[in-house]
């Protein structure tokens, strides 16, 4: 999975941006913490426990949409 779909609230608490650019690094266990993730979503952070997580979109994504990257 390179991309992640977070909810309008979710980003409100994450403090990182809806819409336009914007960046975040996480650890894939908080990601796990909020219950707005569909089974897919939390698969995918369950297989990246204990790893961090870079959450980044540009200009030109969808709302919602960010670039998932490993660090």
């Amino acid at each position: 999975m390179n991309k992640i779909y977070l909810n309008e609230h979710l980003c409100e608490d994450m403090i990182i941006p809806y819409e336009g650019a914007g960046m975040l690094k996480a650890s894939a266990d908080t990601l796990l913490l909020y219950n707005s993730f569909d089974e897919t979503h939390r698969q995918f952070f369950q297989k990246k426990s204990g790893k961090t997580l870079k959450l980044s979109r540009r200009e030109s994504d969808l709302p919602g949409w960010f670039r998932v990257e490993i660090v």
